[in-house]
């Protein structure tokens, strides 16, 4: 089967990913077998590999019903079935938000489903739902049985059928919601909350998460989805229909649900107009004016005030059926391809480049460090194998002189160690003030002070100003903290200029920044805001549906608050590592080539035996050095995105070379 451009970037992102951990893994056995771990430094690698092992790229699809979200999931992902897989046909659609992922720790396939009845619990929010299987029905699947697959992944799509009063007691907003022809005054609900779909799929083993939303305003009934799930994705495509273009509900999901709650995302957010089809004329096998598919993207860009660009006509039915009979024509036709590069060039280098920063940089850090200390010893080992080359009849006296000044050396580093130690402690003295502004208890009394204040509250002025409290209360938090990691920084630097000019070194200092904490929290509470503004409509529903969204905002406020607790904490214990580091691998081996001078003193050898250990240590130090200089080359690698552009503008570059000869 032919591999869609989206299947080849992600693979060669996770090949590239790959050869990253195992780069990692190489250094850290280096560091295991040369005896140069710590405590500290394992920690802090143990830490970047977990990461990398959780990295996922997410895309969300959202839109009204019968837009063809399943439908073109099933054009993307699942075309190898030969058939759809997800329900995507008229009047089986998916009903509840679905998340389809691989389980790389359980190495299972299954369908966790959420009973619709956890809604009547406003206590519980659905982040700790996710935290406990016991609240889920779980359903096997069985990838040899394509009839079982979709027998159990058609339970996305059931409803059942209830009172309006028992839907209101839901939480759910009735006017959204379709009779039940077959019992007059009932209402159709879905009969579940929520889907977790581990499915065995190469996209998804490579990290993969999908997300698939349905509508009469999912997004606004399930706050966290819009606070939690879409923030968190890579790209969201809104789906609107080719023939009707961007309505009035779509503009609400887009105004109110999406743009605000992905900003962050700035270009990776899309409109895809679906069902061109309906557009085709068969018989004269015409794909519809290019002039009328133009005015309909840029009428829909207007709206929805996002770059033509971002806008992308297709037909995901006829995608799917292109797909599943090799039908290459019509599968540019459907225009699915277009979409699949859209999505590779926008996501992936961002990845890349996300990666790149984050993690690779450290590990190379790291390693160069290693490779400057091993080649200041094989310097060292150099000249002491020379000397007693020239000196082989005072050879005694030379060996006793070296061991005399590889102990001073190694008395100095011995106290380098010392400082950089008391210099760690500082830092760790210094994280109780500098974490104090934001301790977990703190955020548990502005939101127990906050609820009860919401209890309290019967109008929406109340309620309004508690929310502002709330935020007003952690916004002052943040900004003392970010004070004192300013001031903790300069000590941080300060400490590595010292060991830089002491030590002849040159190791970076990367600094600190809570900023992106700062635009996440200021992003929450700008959301807030909206929440406020929109309090009198959800007063309307019930005041149950106020509640849950300052839960799904107190939540995600709360993990805020949590993870920038634990990432400042574990930086300022972390600062000094690299420097640390530096000081130990010196010192051990100083320490060993003191040893041996020490056993050469000792031992009734000759001369040339002497210049032997040497050169054989020296030997030693070699291999350990060519093995780092690989996981160097290795981790300087660029990205498969990065070598495209290079080998793009290579190319470009021979072309007007030779256009200029020609000239």
């Amino acid at each position: 089967m032919k591999h869609s451009h989206l299947t080849q970037s992600l693979g060669a992102y996770v090949a590239w990913k790959q050869n990253v951990i195992r780069q990692l893994t190489r250094y850290r056995s280096w560091l295991q077998s040369s005896q140069l771990d710590s405590v500290e430094l394992d920690e802090k690698l143990d830490h970047i590999q977990d990461s990398l092992q959780k990295d996922l790229v997410t895309i969300a699809f959202v839109g009204e019903f019968s837009r063809g979200k399943s439908e073109l999931i099933n054009a993307l992902f699942f075309s190898q079935y030969g058939e759809r897989i997800l329900p995507s046909s008229a009047g089986r659609t998916t009903m509840c938000p679905t998340e389809i992922f691989y389980d790389v720790l359980a190495r299972d396939t299954y369908v966790l489903l959420l009973p619709i009845e956890t809604r009547k619990d406003d206590s519980i929010s659905l982040r700790r739902y996710r935290q406990d299987q016991k609240y889920w029905v779980r359903m096997p699947l069985h990838l040899n049985q394509k009839e079982q697959i979709k027998e159990t992944l058609a339970e996305v799509s059931r409803c059942k059928s209830v009172s309006r009063p028992e839907a209101e007691e839901l939480n759910l907003d009735t006017k959204y919601l379709e009779p039940d022809p077959e019992h007059p005054g009932n209402v159709l609900i879905p009969a579940w909350r929520h889907a977790l779909i581990s499915f065995e799929h190469p996209l998804l083993r490579q990290g993969l998460t999908i997300i698939d939303t349905p509508g009469l305003n999912s997004l606004g009934s399930e706050p966290e989805l819009t606070f939690s799930l879409l923030p968190d994705a890579h790209a969201v495509l809104l789906m609107l229909n080719a023939d009707t273009g961007v309505t009035q509900s779509d503009l609400n999901i887009w105004s109110e649900h999406v743009k605000p709650n992905c900003a962050h995302l700035s270009s990776n957010y899309y409109a895809v107009l679906n069902k061109i089809d309906t557009l085709w004329d068969d018989l004269e096998e015409d794909s519809g004016s290019p002039q009328q598919l133009q005015d309909m993207c840029e009428h829909a860009a207007k709206l929805l005030e996002i770059p033509m660009n971002a806008v992308l006509p297709i037909s995901a039915k006829q995608g799917l059926i292109a797909k599943c009979r090799g039908d290459a024509i019509l599968e540019e036709r459907s225009n699915l391809p277009a979409l699949e590069r859209l999505l590779s060039e926008r996501i992936i280098p961002q990845k890349e480049e996300s990666l790149q920063q984050s993690v690779v940089k450290y590990i190379l850090n790291m390693t160069i460090q290693s490779m400057r200390a091993l080649q200041k010893r094989l310097t060292t080992l150099h000249k002491h194998r020379d000397l007693l080359s020239k000196n082989l009849k005072s050879n005694h006296d030379e060996v006793a002189k070296i061991t005399e000044k590889t102990k001073e050396e190694e008395a100095t580093h011995h106290q380098t160690i010392l400082l950089v130690r008391n210099s760690q402690r500082t830092l760790q003295k210094k994280a109780s003030t500098l974490l104090s502004p934001i301790k977990p208890h703190q955020f548990d009394l502005y939101l127990k002070a906050a609820q009860e204040n919401l209890k309290a509250s019967w109008t929406t002025v109340g309620i309004s100003k508690t929310v502002t409290e709330f935020f007003d209360q952690i916004e002052a938090d943040f900004k003392v903290l970010e004070e004192n990691v300013k001031s903790t920084n300069q000590l941080a630097q300060e400490i590595f200029q010292k060991f830089n000019d002491d030590n002849k070194c040159d190791i970076p200092y990367q600094q600190y920044t809570i900023l992106p904490y700062l635009n996440q929290l200021q992003w929450i509470k700008e959301r807030s805001q909206l929440y406020n503004a929109n309090l009198f409509s959800l007063f309307k529903i019930n005041k149950g549906a106020s509640e849950r969204f300052f839960d799904a905002i107190a939540t995600e406020t709360q993990s805020l608050y949590e993870t920038t607790y634990q990432d400042t904490k574990e930086w300022c214990q972390g600062a000094l590592i690299p420097i640390l580091q530096s000081a130990q691998e010196h010192k051990k081996l100083i320490s060993e080539q003191l040893i041996q001078l020490r056993s050469m003193m000792q031992e009734n050898t000759t001369a040339k035996a002497k210049v032997q250990k040497i050169s054989e240590k020296v030997q030693l130090f070699e291999r350990q050095l060519e093995s780092l200089k690989q996981i160097s080359q290795e981790l300087k690698r660029p990205s498969p995105w990065l070598t495209k552009k290079n080998v793009y503008q290579a190319a470009q570059g021979i072309n007007h070379d030779s256009n200029k000869k020609v000239s």
